[in-house]
């Protein structure tokens, strides 16, 4: 069990703490640049990690479900248990919303220098991001407070 908790918070490290990296830290670093350089790194940082999430979110999901096998049932889970799933699983609807409708479009636009098009898509892409983020601290308490 320890090596499925090890896995299960490093993997949401990867995904949340990638979030708050991208939300709190690059996309501010980058408002100083013209849009067009700014969409080219925004399009080559989501190729780069909504893929690393696709994997972590397997990873959460594996360990996770190793995890509830454990208990005695899933009535014997805590309510921090309840959440984290519940949550987990909007999370993984946002993320798949990013990743196959929103990241599609932001890379098309990108590669045609349409920057209008693609500064669109990236706020959108800001927004889901967001709401993941909160969700995901959100996660994150309920599987501290809630144990």
């Amino acid at each position: 069990m320890p090596v499925a908790v090890a896995l299960h918070v490093l993997a949401v490290v990867v995904w949340v703490g990638g979030m708050a990296f991208a939300l709190l830290v690059l996309r501010p670093g980058l408002a100083a640049l013209a849009p067009p350089q700014r969409i080219a790194v925004l399009a080559r940082v989501f190729a780069r990690f909504l893929p690393l999430v696709g994997v972590a979110i397997l990873v959460i999901v594996g360990s996770g479900a190793a995890l509830l096998m454990g208990l005695p049932g899933l009535r014997a889970a805590g309510w921090g248990v309840h959440v984290m799933t519940g949550v987990g699983a909007v999370m993984i609807v946002v993320y798949a919303v990013l990743w196959l409708r929103l990241n599609p479009r932001l890379q098309r636009a990108a590669a045609a220098s349409d920057w209008p098009g693609a500064a669109a898509v990236a706020e959108s892409m800001r927004r889901g991001v967001l709401v993941n983020l909160v969700l995901g601290i959100v996660v994150i308490v309920a599987a501290i407070v809630g144990r």
